[in-house]
């Protein structure tokens, strides 16, 4: 997902989407790309949206051996709008990665092995994420940033979904006006068995602080 343009990281994104900001040796997206390809990603699409040519520009029509498509969000309507509009691209079972988070790659190898599977991580304020219940190494429930965590195992932003989930896509904006993904996982959970791969490394970027701290990751 490289729609975003990254309103908190102002004026870092004034001329760049979020997702191609400079982390190391490459944009931010390109290491989830490169995670991807590494775990066995037959297929590429970017979901684009603000300064969408600067995606295109970079990752053309192929990336690291593996073709590349684009898919554009008109609108900045949440994570399930965003892979909605790459629904035409999506063919069997798909893994969906924020194009602003890094992550540890060993884990992006466990979600294309053991789909479905969400990607985690332990935080110390999980009211700010998507928090998962679990049981017996499955997920049993997943709430969007609740007041009162019940666990500190927050959704790191990386899903294998089966193939199934796209014709789920289509669910009702939630109360902060945005159709989320975390309601088509709630979907798959009440589906699937659907298991969980802990990240030991892993980074939101939202902010330049953590912009900052991506560079020495």
């Amino acid at each position: 997902l490289a729609a975003g343009e990254g309103t908190r990281i102002r004026p870092l994104s004034a001329s760049l989407p979020k997702p191609m900001l400079p982390v190391a040796d490459r944009p931010l997206a390109a290491h989830a790309a490169a995670a991807a390809v590494r775990a066995g990603a037959d297929q590429l699409v970017f979901v684009v949206g603000y300064e969408a040519d600067a995606v295109r520009t970079y990752f053309g029509d192929d990336y690291e051996g593996v073709p590349v498509s684009y898919a554009v969000q008109h609108e900045q309507a949440g994570t399930a709008d965003a892979v909605r509009a790459a629904r035409d691209h999506l063919d069997g079972e798909f893994v969906v990665l924020n194009g602003d988070n890094l992550y540890d790659p060993g884990a992006v190898d466990a979600l294309f092995a053991d789909g479905p599977t969400i990607g985690a991580v332990r935080v110390d304020d999980p009211s700010n994420y998507g928090v998962l219940s679990t049981r017996d190494g499955l997920v049993t429930d997943v709430v969007e940033k609740p007041t009162d965590p019940p666990t500190t195992l927050a959704n790191a932003g990386a899903y294998a979904f089966p193939a199934e989930a796209t014709a789920w896509l289509d669910v009702p904006a939630s109360e902060r006006g945005e159709h989320e993904l975390t309601d088509v996982l709630a979907r798959v959970v009440d589906e699937y068995e659907v298991g969980y791969v802990e990240l030991d490394r892993w980074l939101d970027v939202g902010r330049p602080w953590e912009l900052l701290a991506a560079n020495e990751w």
